[in-house]
């Protein structure tokens, strides 16, 4: 081991440090809603620990969306853009 590396790396993606999950439902939820729908319980289960592509994917076909490559594209930029939105007022 290198004395100036550290001995391990910890990525939090799953609430390990700070339970993000919460805000990230809201930014779900008002994207469903944004697309004219709702956000059921099975889709937002479907959903947990996935990535924003199977994300956005499982929103789309649960609200019987076309899979529009440019539409599916923008709603992850806008879910994006939300959650960052929802982490700057406070976790």
């Amino acid at each position: 081991m290198h004395p100036h590396l550290p001995e391990a790396v910890l990525w939090d993606m799953d609430g390990t440090l700070i339970d993000s999950e919460k805000i990230w439902d809201i930014g779900l939820r008002e994207l469903a809603v944004q697309l004219g729908g709702e956000l059921t319980q099975r889709t937002r289960d479907a959903v947990v620990g996935s990535n924003m592509d199977n994300t956005i994917r499982e929103i789309f076909t649960s609200l019987a969306l076309e899979l529009d490559p440019a539409a599916m594209e923008k709603a992850g930029q806008w879910l994006n853009e939300r959650t960052a939105e929802l982490f700057r007022l406070g976790v």
